[in-house]
């Protein structure tokens, strides 16, 4: 290796580097440097290391440096998996057996870097047969390790084996959009976020051996892992409807809904969440006593008052319902609540009032 490629490399991964971990002390060693721009990889690297995650800005990569067991470092460039612009349509509509369809359309914005190949939430029940397909996509549901909750995903797979084997950027390509996502359920539609991951152009794999989940560098690697996705947020079962059905427990569980989960992802203000929470109880406490005229009056109150803080909930287009997700606590945002927050909270008074008889 040249003094000249030497010093390139060494200004690349030290200087137009934004470091992540300032406080690590360098050590003197011999180990393998990846270019952050051309990805070669040169080995024998005699120089000072520092342990730690960097960012450049060039590419928007990161570079990972760490010590392996057998005492040689290693400088590797990792590409994050959020160079991606998702927009998620939610659609939701009551079929003739009370279920609930849950339709999705993916959008990858036409500035985004890679393709969309993943996406994944947490939903509370899924019917027989759910969840539903766009072409090459599949689709799985599992017990969620923390939760008790499924953990719902879809990836990428491909339209064919030739397609997969091909090399080829696959998924929602920027610009380009997917429809077909589906399910059903019994259970009502809550908001919760979604993780989005794109197709990686370059490969990643660990030299010598990944750094230790305990140690420092194990921590931040961790930590990147979380900055690895893009989150939006989407209509999904939520909302437990038990069999029997009972009105009252169903309130309750959308009054949870509201005042932690929507309430933590900063989609309605805390104010409003109160006020919708005390006319829920109310209702839900008309429904116990068999008051169904009263309990039919709060329904409406709760209405009132989301259609007052947001009047397109009246609306049937379920459209671009993430735009005000992400002008949330935006200046020019006048609404106390988000509008996919405010259209799913109708949903389920109108559903339960519809139930009333």
């Amino acid at each position: 290796m040249s003094v000249t490629t030497l010093t390139r490399v060494q200004i690349l991964t030290t200087v137009a580097l934004v470091c992540l971990n300032s406080t690590a002390m360098a050590e003197w060693g011999k180990g393998t440097v990846q270019d952050p721009i051309t990805l070669q990889y040169t080995d024998d690297v005699e120089k000072d290391w520092i342990e730690g995650i960097r960012f450049h800005s060039e590419t928007g990569n990161y570079v990972i440096t760490y010590k392996d067991h057998y005492g040689f470092f290693n400088q590797l460039v990792y590409e994050p998996t959020s160079k991606i612009e998702p927009t998620l349509r939610s659609k939701l509509r009551q079929t003739s057996n009370l279920a609930i369809r849950y339709q999705y359309s993916v959008r990858n914005g036409k500035a985004a870097q890679q393709n969309i190949v993943w996406l994944s939430t947490f939903v509370s029940n899924l019917n027989a047969g759910s969840p539903m397909d766009p072409p090459g996509w599949e689709g799985f549901a599992m017990p969620g390790v923390k939760t008790s909750h499924l953990k719902l995903s879809w990836s990428y797979v491909g339209k064919d084996r030739q397609e997969v084997m091909s090399g080829k950027r696959i998924g929602i390509a920027p610009g380009g959009k997917a429809d077909g996502f589906a399910l059903e359920s019994n259970d009502l539609p809550g908001v919760a976020p979604i993780e989005f991951r794109g197709q990686r152009i370059t490969n990643f794999a660990w030299l010598g051996n990944a750094p230790e989940f305990h140690s420092p560098i194990g921590q931040e690697v961790e930590k990147l892992k979380v900055k690895n996705v893009v989150h939006r947020v989407a209509a999904v079962p939520l909302v437990r409807v038990e069999t029997p059905y009972n009105g009252a427990a169903v309130l309750d569980s959308l009054r949870v809904h509201i005042t932690q989960d929507i309430v933590e992802l900063k989609l309605i203000e805390p104010q409003l969440a109160a006020e919708l929470d005390r006319v829920l109880q109310a209702a839900a406490e008309a429904i116990r006593r068999n008051s169904l005229k009263a309990a039919r009056d709060h329904l409406h109150d709760a209405f009132k008052l989301v259609h007052k803080a947001h009047p397109d909930v009246d609306k049937d287009d379920w459209e671009a319902e993430d735009d005000d997700s992400k002008n949330k606590g935006k200046a020019g945002n006048v609404h106390p609540i988000d509008r996919l927050a405010a259209r799913v909270i109708a949903f389920d008074l109108k559903y339960i009032e519809k139930r009333l008889n």
